[in-house]
């Protein structure tokens, strides 16, 4: 006798179930593992930035700036305007304050705004105040101590941090100096 193999409509309903079920749980796991890859991947962009900073204030022998930027052109000043509409490197050959592209001086690496809604602030801190831009002096030095905060919608649970020692040293935390939780700018 020749029977023909197939499902059942019962065995098919429980197939579908199970896999709806499958689907349920993974979707939001994987939601939460692409959220965590692009803030890491951010993180390290803005670590390798800061590294860039420092390596090219060394090998230039003159400062080099990390500024916030939203037209790649031109440092932004203004305190409303947010680290994660972007950055540039530059060599800031007569050492304004604040720092200034000026004629002349070139921009050494642009920066683009930040994917997703991630934002990033950025203050000193000893202070707390909201820093613009950083300076790496030619002996690697920074001229300040950073803490470079990056969140997304999720929020200071899920924050990163790059701090930059006075000495030009920067490394990424998932919480501040002292061990306490983050604060999203």
């Amino acid at each position: 006798m020749n029977r023909e193999a197939a499902f059942s409509l019962v065995e098919l309903m429980v197939g579908l179930v199970v896999a709806a079920l499958l689907v349920t749980v993974a979707i939001p796991s994987y939601q939460n593992f692409l959220q965590n890859n692009r803030i890491s991947t951010q993180t390290i962009q803005l670590l390798g930035a800061l590294h860039l900073a420092r390596s090219e204030a060394v090998r230039r022998m003159g400062e080099v700036v990390i500024c916030r930027s939203s037209d790649g052109s031109s440092c932004d000043t203004g305190v409303t305007t947010g680290w994660n509409d972007g950055w540039i490197l530059f060599r800031n050959d007569d050492e304004d304050k604040p720092p200034a592209v000026d004629t002349g001086e070139e921009i050494i690496r642009v920066f683009p705004a930040l994917d997703g809604s991630t934002e990033v602030g950025v203050t000193n801190p000893d202070t707390g105040v909201v820093l613009s831009a950083l300076a790496f002096e030619p002996t690697g030095d920074a001229e300040r101590a950073a803490r470079f905060v990056l969140c997304d919608g999720r929020g200071a649970s899920s924050a990163r941090a790059v701090m930059v020692a006075r000495t030009g040293r920067a490394r990424i935390l998932e919480t501040d100096l002292d061990g306490s939780p983050l604060t999203c700018p």
